[in-house]
């Protein structure tokens, strides 16, 4: 439901609740026929933009738009780009603005290129491999959980660096922050997760920083910008943004696409 208030339009938009998952992407096409740029009320208010022309002129002013997560205290009116607010621990260079987010995007680049990515499929040829191994006696599969829940884990762990078999400790938490509302009673247990997977991959980048071995982890370690190193509140929160990425996102996609298809067949 949209109104008008003085010059703004605001909208009841909330991404939390069991209404947007049922009725995306209706919801969306609906607020960007009504208004481009609302207003939402919920969680403290925050702006929407579902406008392609506006979201473009938007990504380019820094005046207007920042994702920067004040951690310290100096500066509380910036609180990162999680609704609600989550404070806490700095979510990785998607937490920052040009030019610090610059630095990271130009250490971790040279891995992900098209060049780069390639060098990896003979490893995801045999994790895929393995998975269907594990369960091709059953005469069965389920795609999401036996290996798209599975390959790009394993995958993401080889490429920072960390070993593969932490990628157990990090799935769960991966994708419960994505879809476990503020307001479940299941929330505090999942914010309990995510501090333990913390905790790990801060010991996995100062077991990296002594001992190097090759990956993402070390090079960010070994980022040299002249006058500074990256700080390891920026790598540890950076390679849990990896992890999202490379676990969450990955599976999502694969998923949405297995679903899309099933619905699909033809």
């Amino acid at each position: 439901m949209a109104r008008k208030v003085s010059n703004e339009v605001v909208f009841d938009f909330d991404q939390h609740t069991p209404d947007y998952r049922a009725r995306y992407p209706g919801i969306g096409h609906e607020i960007r026929e009504k208004c481009p740029v609302a207003w939402s009320p919920n969680h403290g208010g925050y702006w929407v933009v579902s406008g392609h022309e506006e979201l473009t002129e938007l990504a380019r002013r820094q005046d207007l738009l920042s994702n920067h997560h004040d951690t310290d205290g100096s500066q509380p009116a910036y609180q990162g780009i999680s609704i609600p607010a989550r404070g806490g621990n700095h979510g990785g260079f998607i937490e920052m603005d040009p030019p610090d987010l610059l630095d990271y995007r130009k250490v971790l680049n040279p891995f992900l290129s098209p060049a780069a990515v390639q060098r990896w499929e003979p490893l995801i040829d045999d994790i895929t491999r393995a998975c269907i191994d594990d369960v091709i006696e059953t005469g069965e599969v389920d795609f999401v959980d036996d290996i798209a829940n599975v390959t790009p884990a394993v995958l993401t762990m080889a490429m920072l660096g960390l070993p593969l078999a932490d990628w157990i400790i990090h799935c769960e938490p991966a994708h419960a922050q994505v879809y476990t509302p503020p307001t479940s009673p299941d929330f505090e247990r999942v914010m309990e997760m995510i501090h333990v997977m913390r905790v790990r991959l801060a010991e996995g980048v100062a077991e990296i920083r002594e001992n190097p071995r090759p990956g993402m982890i070390s090079a960010l370690i070994e980022a040299d910008f002249g006058d500074r190193k990256l700080p390891d509140e920026g790598i540890i929160g950076t390679v849990g943004l990896l992890i999202g990425g490379g676990f969450d996102t990955t599976t999502s996609l694969l998923a949405g696409s297995l679903s899309w298809l099933s619905d699909h067949p033809e």
